[in-house]
């Protein structure tokens, strides 16, 4: 990584700017953990290798007045990955693993199976850039009083069947994660929580982090909030995917052993594959490019700043990010102990580091205004061949043609599409079809309609980041069975596990059969299910969660539904 020569005139002249910048943002911080109820936050900002500002903000433990410092310990959730990741290319350098030989090399045991005729093999390499096309999570047991050892996730992959072939569809999965986790342990020999804290975590001296929930120092250990009150924090089953605990000022030193170029733990080439996009774009076409191994590579907020490089995380309660940019020698961890935190902490790390790369070049670095070529008509085989029923992760989107132009109906919007030159489209949403909104979420994207692999999408453009945002739905047979199906559904569950949603609507809408839920911080989401079988389904939508089987059943007379390892029965 090349590091650019330090601006500042003097150490004087450094201190001073950042300085000034922590003045400015402290009260803001501040302001906005009062507003999204933020309980406890600390952060680390590193300007080459060195801390230029480290702090924690309200409390560890509001009832034992322990406020929230740089070695406040929280749960890091999916940041785990890039430690992970950094643990196969140990064993990769060693000549132990290989990224691109079949994953039954390791783990021989698991045999996926699919809805469509499938022999091509999944690759470490493919796991690692979240293309290997299996499901991405098994909800059930994952937060748990008492969790299963995360290999006994090959009985569920083994049983369900997957979404997508292998490479083909970019789709995190927090369970192909832990196949990662699976190698790591057969290939050493040692537990992987053992593994992560004897070559990885000690060696960086990252003394109080640890992957083993058994290891923490609760002196240190934040307590979980959720509205500021406190919550219970569950053991995770999927320690490789999600269960680092670590505090701002340990976690910024792995940041900088990646500014370093993997020193103390990595070779600089290792450093530069996991830095790598693992597109295939003859597969793939480019979408879901924004992945290294276990990296993110792509923030369209912040791409303007050149390379960049990071990895949020969450989980019941725990909120963090992790970012780096390798053009300026800065790198940011975030760290908060409460439900409500994400986009508080997405807007932060957005604020801090374009202020730290404006200290650091000498100026403000202006993002580019996304420029559109002119508005033409809508060519007639695009205003013929688009209306259709789409499905996104929101809920549908139905487009329909009047005359030559084309509008959709969304989230109780109507959106009228806009033809440019270039061939994209830009959305126009109105409520009650009338009036004009400046929705925050549609300024700037532009869609176009594209077809891939089969299938017939809706990507977007963000700020020159390319996402798939819908997948068309065709008209389909409801199988008669699934009449008996259609209603609400509640969780068959009684343990200690965190459930993610606890009811289900089975509906029909225009010929579609709708599968809708409610989930925490996310809201509410509704799904059309397509049918592949007299007793099952797929949930469509495109990338993570999409193409998820439902199962239709029956217990005890009673109809009933499989679902990401969840039981639901239909209510009396």
């Amino acid at each position: 990584m090349s590091i650019p020569t330090k601006p500042y005139e003097n150490v004087s002249d450094k201190a001073q700017r950042y300085g000034e910048m922590k003045q400015e943002l402290t009260a803001w911080i501040k302001k906005g953990m009062r507003k999204h109820k933020i309980t406890g936050m600390s952060i680390a900002l590193l300007d080459e290798g060195e801390i230029v500002w480290a702090e924690g903000f309200g409390w560890a433990d509001k009832n034992k007045q322990r406020q929230a410092d740089v070695n406040t310990l929280y749960k890091a959730g999916s940041i785990s990955k890039v430690f992970t990741a950094s643990a196969v290319m140990q064993l990769v350098e060693q000549g132990k693993v290989d990224l691109d030989v079949p994953i039954q090399t390791y783990i021989p045991e698991l045999k996926p199976k699919y809805h469509f005729e499938m022999n091509t093999p999944i690759t470490l390499r493919q796991i690692m850039s979240h293309r290997s096309g299996l499901t991405g999570d098994r909800l059930s047991g994952m937060f748990t009083e008492h969790p299963k050892r995360f290999d006994t996730i090959i009985e569920h992959l083994n049983r369900v069947h997957h979404p997508y072939a292998p490479n083909t569809v970019t789709a995190y999965s927090n369970l192909a994660t832990d196949l990662q986790g699976i190698v790591i342990e057969r290939v050493t020999g040692e537990r992987f929580e053992d593994y992560m804290e004897q070559h990885i975590l000690k060696p960086l001296g990252m003394k109080t982090s640890t992957f083993n929930d058994g290891h923490v120092v609760p002196e240190l250990m934040s307590q979980a909030y959720r509205h500021n009150k406190e919550g219970i924090e569950l053991p995770l089953r999927d320690l490789p995917a999600g269960n680092l605990y670590t505090s701002a000022l340990e976690l910024s030193r792995f940041a900088n052993m990646v500014m370093q170029n993997g020193d103390p733990i990595l070779e600089p080439n290792s450093i530069r594959k996991m830095l790598q996009p693992q597109v295939d774009m003859e597969t793939t076409h480019g979408l879901g490019g924004e992945h290294g191994l276990n990296w993110v590579i792509d923030e369209p907020d912040l791409n303007h700043l050149g390379r960049v490089a990071w990895h949020n995380g969450g989980t019941i309660h725990f909120f963090s990010y992790l970012v780096i940019l390798p053009d300026h020698g800065l790198s940011l961890v975030v760290l908060a102990n409460s439900d409500t935190a994400l986009a508080f902490e997405q807007k932060l790390v957005h604020k801090i580091l374009k202020q730290a790369a404006a200290i650091k070049s000498g100026t403000p670095i202006i993002e580019s205004t996304p420029t559109h070529s002119a508005y033409t008509p809508m060519p007639a085989s695009m205003y013929q061949s688009l209306p259709g029923m789409y499905a996104t992760m929101a809920g549908p989107l139905k487009l329909s043609g009047s005359g030559k132009t084309v509008k959709g109906k969304f989230m109780g919007l109507t959106i009228k599409l806009s033809h440019h030159e270039d061939g994209w489209l830009s959305p126009h949403p109105r409520l009650f079809g009338v009036i004009p909104l400046p929705a925050k979420i549609m300024q700037g994207i532009r869609i176009k309609p594209v077809e891939i692999n089969g299938d017939r999408l809706l990507i977007a453009d963000y700020k020159g980041s390319i996402l798939p945002i819908a997948v068309r739905v065709e008209p389909y047979t409801i199988p008669p069975q699934w009449n008996n199906f259609k209603g609400k559904y509640t969780l068959d569950e009684a343990d200690t596990s965190y459930n993610f949603f606890h009811q289900l609507h089975i509906t029909e809408s225009h010929g579609y059969i709708i599968i809708s839920t409610r989930v925490p911080n996310q809201g509410k989401l509704k799904l059309i299910v397509r049918s592949v079988s007299d007793n099952t389904g797929v949930l469509e939508s495109y990338g993570r969660s999409g193409r998820e089987t439902i199962y239709f059943e029956n217990a005890n007379g009673r109809p009933a539904i499989r679902l990401l390892g969840y039981h639901f029965i239909k209510d009396e």
